[in-house]
């Protein structure tokens, strides 16, 4: 009878074990199991020919910030010639390189928790061009955009992650803050209009790594965010 009640239970563990493990595609098994922060972000980007070519001219931005669909349309052969306004010359074999890369690790290929909300705030068959254009990432710098903005009169552009969040991480403790950092503002170029309100300056939001500390590591939590010119931000 007893073997009869452990031959169940074992095929339980068994199953929930291989289970959690297919869950940890992305890294290896025992990592993934106990390491907390590197479940809650984005999966890193590791491709480095991706980051050595796009890296060059602003942040690799992990392929779980946008769904395979977004990926295909940016490094298609006619949009990656004109890449928002900015002629790109990719050899082809550099252009799939990457582009099989950015698909394998998309956020609807990802099992980490940004990109899994970054799916459910899109709607059934939308494209996004652009990451400052998913609603998940709209909603969640909103508050911050109008509560920063109201302190230091300027406008931040949520494509600068590691300008707030610190050393790559994208997680809501990494963000500081002091007014008398300005050099960052002034580095910092108007790109898109995010909120209309009265400003000299307009951060760009595509530069997440501005602000987000740990942006490169695909961690994007409040606390590692500092906004450069008012400090870590607190919700």
């Amino acid at each position: 009878m007893r073997r009869l009640i452990e031959l169940p239970v074992l095929t339980l563990f068994l199953t929930a074990t291989l289970s959690t493990i297919s869950m940890a595609e992305e890294e290896s098994y025992w990592s993934w199991l106990f390491t907390l922060e590197s479940r809650k972000g984005v999966a890193p980007v590791t491709e480095e020919t991706y980051l050595e070519v796009c890296g060059d001219c602003h942040v690799a931005y992990q392929p779980g910030l946008l769904p395979k669909a977004s990926w295909e349309m940016l490094l298609a052969r006619d949009t990656v010639a004109d890449h928002f306004g900015t002629p790109v010359k990719l050899d082809e074999e550099v252009r799939l390189e990457i582009l099989e890369s950015l698909r394998a690790y998309s956020a609807d290929s990802s099992r980490y928790k940004r990109s899994k909300k970054i799916m459910a705030s899109l709607s059934d068959g939308s494209v996004p061009s652009r990451i400052t254009d998913i609603p998940y990432i709209k909603k969640k710098h909103h508050a911050v955009i109008e509560k920063v903005g109201a302190k230091v009169g300027k406008f931040f552009s949520l494509n600068r992650c590691i300008d707030c969040h610190l050393m790559g991480s994208l997680s809501d403790d990494s963000v500081p803050i002091t007014i008398t950092d300005i050099a960052n503002f002034e580095k910092m170029h108007a790109v898109v209009e995010i909120m209309p309100r009265k400003s000299d300056k307009i951060f760009p939001l595509y530069r997440c790594d501005d602000c987000h500390q740990k942006a490169r590591e695909g961690i994007y939590d409040d606390d590692t965010v500092f906004i450069p010119g008012y400090g870590y931000y607190t919700d």
